[in-house]
Order: C-alpha cells, then sequence, then structure tokens
C-alpha cells in the first residue's frame, strides 16, 4: 500500500526540504526511517534537514546512526565529513573521508574533500595525492586542476604546476575569472612570464577591467618595461578615475620618465582620492 511505502514519504520530505519547508520535511522523513529503519538514506538526509535548521546536535546525532545502520555506505560517510569539517572537527572529517573512499574509490568528490582538509592541516604532500587520485576519475574538472597547481606550486613544483594551470585555461578558454585566478597564483610566485601570458589573455576578454591593467602595470614595472607599464596603468586610471593607487603608480611612472607637469597631476589627485 502507498501509505506503508516509505519512498512515497522520502519523496514528500524532499519536495518539503528544497521547498524549505523544514519541520514537514523532517516530519516525513521520520515516517520513512519508521517504515524502513534499516535505510541510513533516509537517515542522512534527515541529518541534512536539522543541518540546514541549525540544529547542529540533531544532525551529528543522525548522521552518526546513518553510519551505524550501515556502515558501507560512502555517501553517508562523505557528507558526516563535510558536516564536521564545518564545525572544525577536521580530524575527524579526514577520518569520514578516507572511509568514503575506502569503500567507494572512484569517490572523487570524497577526495577532493580529502585534499581540501588535508591542504587545511598543512598536509600539502598527501592533499597533493589525494587531489592527483580524484584528478583520475574527473580528468576535465578545471577546479581541480587550479587547486593542485597551487599546491605544486607552494611545494616548489613549478614544472608540473605549470602543466596543471595551463589545462584549466584549455578547459576554460574563454573564462575571465579562471584567467585571473591563475595569473594571481604566478604572480604570487614571481613567474612573470607566466603570469603575463595568462593576464595578456584575460585584458583581451575584459578590455574594461582596471584590475587587469593594474595587474600588468605591476608585471611591467618589475621586468623594467617602463613604457608598457606606463600604458597599463594610464590605462588603469582611465578605467578607474576613483583608484588612487593606479594614479599613483602613474604618477611615479610619469616622473621616472621627466614627465614631470603629468606626473604632479596624478600625484596629487592621488593625495585627493
Amino acid at each position: 500500500k502507498t501509505r506503508d511505502e516509505p519512498r512515497v514519504y522520502a519523496g514528500l520530505a524532499e519536495v518539503y526540504f528544497n521547498n524549505k519547508r523544514y519541520n514537514d520535511a523532517t516530519s516525513q522523513f521520520k515516517r520513512s526511517i519508521a517504515l524502513k529503519p534499516s535505510s541510513s538514506e533516509y537517515r542522512y538526509k534527515l541529518a541534512k534537514v536539522y543541518h540546514a535548521q541549525g540544529k547542529i546536535k540533531d544532525a551529528e546525532k543522525s548522521y552518526r546512526s546513518a553510519i551505524a545502520e550501515n556502515s558501507g555506505n560512502a555517501e553517508a560517510y562523505f557528507l558526516f565529513g563535510v558536516f564536521m569539517e564545518e564545525q572544525g572537527k577536521t580530524d575527524e572529517a579526514i577520518g569520514s573521508y578516507r572511509k568514503a573512499i575506502e569503500l567507494k574509490s572512484d569517490f572523487y568528490q570524497a577526495r577532493q574533500s580529502l585534499g581540501q582538509a588535508l591542504s587545511k592541516e598543512g598536509k600539502l604532500d598527501e592533499a597533493i595525492k589525494e587531489y592527483k587520485l580524484a584528478l583520475r576519475h574527473d580528468k576535465s574538472n578545471p577546479s581541480i586542476h587550479l587547486i593542485l597547481g597551487k599546491l605544486l606550486l607552494e611545494t616548489g613544483q613549478d614544472k608540473t604546476a605549470v602543466s596543471h594551470l595551463h589545462k584549466v585555461s584549455d578547459l576554460l578558454p574563454k573564462d575571465f575569472q579562471a584567467r585571473i585566478r591563475v595569473a594571481d597564483l604566478f604572480l604570487e610566485k614571481g613567474m612573470l612570464e607566466q603570469s603575463l601570458e595568462f593576464y595578456s589573455v584575460a585584458a583581451s576578454l575584459k578590455p574594461e577591467s582596471a584590475e587587469v591593467q593594474v595587474r600588468l602595470g605591476r608585471i611591467f614595472s618589475d621586468k623594467k618595461d617602463l613604457d608598457s607599464a606606463l600604458v597599463a596603468y594610464k590605462n588603469a586610471a582611465r578605467l578607474d578615475p576613483k583608484d588612487a593607487e593606479s594614479q599613483y603608480q602613474l604618477g611615479k611612472l610619469l616622473a621616472s620618465t621627466k614627465q614631470y607637469k603629468k606626473a604632479q597631476l596624478a600625484l596629487e589627485k592621488a593625495l585627493s582620492l
């Protein structure tokens, strides 16, 4: 009979949950669990409802009961790991992610989360290993390539890092923000040529970005290419006239090229801002 079918109540609970009717969702998931106590799925979904309501203790209790009911449910371990990490209990989250992966080796989301948790703990080599394993199951995920490239740069593995960061641009050729994030990583590392390459493409994708022009100005200044730096800072000042830093850098460059009157105007504007 339909009234005795836990899936019906669980389906209704999902609808209520998606509509943020949390009390109704809780009630329906509890009915599902009463009809099928062995279901860990209904228990961890109930935990998600409690979590959304801010009922942290109830959520943790429900996650733990889901795992206790079925210790072979990789999804339950993964979601519990996410929950525990949000509570600042990173060690327990790491253990839960590892258990999820042990049960389901191709669970790339769990590997990605494990890599993130390990990097938070400063265990960068272990994090890199997990991200590399995650890529085996999701080779076209630009976010994994980006994070892996960042970690490799931090551990001095520049050559390998560059290949992953270039992969990001291959996967997202028209994505302005992706270009900026990669360019920023290279700039922070002092890899000016690689950074210049990515900022130049970003500038072509979004010519009206003052932020990109500022970065280009900084790179050209560091490379002692003052003419190109001057052009970039002029563009930045034109695109965002209220940015004091751009006016200041423009004034400095104008002074260094003996354009004193223009330099004075730019520096006075910087001071006024």
